[in-house]
């Protein structure tokens, strides 16, 4: 088989394939070994044990896929180099190798921001639990004092102490790493786009490639919503986790009014109502809610990152025959390249 085309302008668009395309993909990979990690106790010791597991897994396997994916993106300008060997050219596969062009930069803080100038803001991410957690402990505190029953309370609230900081560099890490891999994608098509003019489509290992890029596409589409699907699983625990913390600061703040006007009244000389009976009965009721309050926030984790649980069961069983039905790919599973093969 005689390949027909421009060996020069293959051999550019596999360099290119290496330079801004793969570049991106390893950030991405880079960012998923380390920023997007979480502290299993990001969210307090009471829901670590729902959100530890079902979190790294999702994540190790999102790493995973993208590491794969980065080979793919290796195999193809290999492929490329060979097609190029193939036409005539001098350059052979084992002299290309990945180039480090100069990207953006992207140094992901754990206050959530981004220090790469205007992209920090639609990169920061900005979580702000603790200022609900330390306000409604501070309520809690005040109503133990008056009424030693809600002590109770503030033992039960300190078990979902939230890692702002830790919460808000994943999230934003996640960001950061779909917005790589977006970038990915784009600057492989301007890569590509020579082929045209060096290969021709008539040309039956031009043809061959056009075959093997279909699932390549499917998979890298697939890898790109990955990083999304956990950035915004971890996103709307702290939505929900934020909610029930103002739902419940409400009803605290209410019982303490109520305790503070028992406690009034208890001191005016000559009413007898049953104050201090009554600022006991508040603060047993107080320190069930608040236990009710944190079991709640529990299942909001154990809720939302269960449903990371089926990212990594996809990994092993991406079947490429079943377009649609998978969450990440497996890029081990792309047809062997015979693009050069006689």
């Amino acid at each position: 088989m005689t390949i027909k085309g421009d060996p020069d302008v293959i051999i550019k668009v596999a360099k290119g394939v290496l330079a801004e395309p793969y570049a991106y993909v390893e950030r991405a990979k880079s960012t998923m070994d380390g920023p997007c990690q979480l502290p299993s106790m990001a969210f307090g010791i009471a829901p670590s044990i729902a959100l530890s597991g079902p979190y790294e897994d999702a994540r190790a396997a999102v790493a995973k896929a993208t590491g794969d994916g980065g080979e793919a993106f290796k195999s193809m300008a290999i492929g490329f180099a060979n097609v190029a060997h193939a036409m005539g050219g001098a350059d052979q596969a084992s002299t290309i190798g990945p180039s480090k062009p100069q990207l953006p930069k992207t140094d992901i803080r754990s206050d959530g921001s981004d220090s790469a100038g205007g992209e920090a803001v639609a990169l920061g991410v900005e979580v702000s639990l603790m200022i609900e957690w330390v306000a409604t402990g501070g309520v809690l505190t005040t109503c133990g004092i008056l009424a030693p029953a809600a002590i109770g309370a503030i033992v039960a609230w300190a078990l979902v102490e939230p890692d702002d900081a830790s919460l808000s560099q994943a999230i934003s890490a996640w960001m950061s790493a779909s917005s790589d891999l977006d970038s990915a994608s784009r600057y492989l098509d301007l890569a590509l786009s020579p082929l045209d003019d060096g290969w021709p489509g008539e040309d039956t290992s031009r043809q061959d490639f056009d075959k093997w890029k279909i699932p390549f596409d499917k998979d890298f589409d697939d890898l790109k919503e990955a990083p999304g699907t956990v950035g915004d699983a971890l996103g709307g625990a702290v939505e929900a986790v934020n909610e029930v913390q103002t739902d419940f600061f409400i009803l605290a703040a209410g019982t303490l009014a109520a305790i503070l006007v028992l406690t009034a009244l208890d001191a005016v000389p000559f009413v007898n109502i049953g104050a201090e009976t009554a600022k006991e009965i508040l603060g047993v009721t107080l320190s069930i809610e608040t236990g009710s309050t944190v079991v709640i926030i529990a299942g909001i984790c154990k809720d939302l990152f269960d449903a990371l649980k089926g990212l990594p069961a996809t990994a092993g069983s991406f079947e490429m025959s079943k377009p649609g039905q998978q969450k990440l790919p497996d890029f081990k599973e792309l047809p062997a390249i015979t693009w050069t093969h006689e």
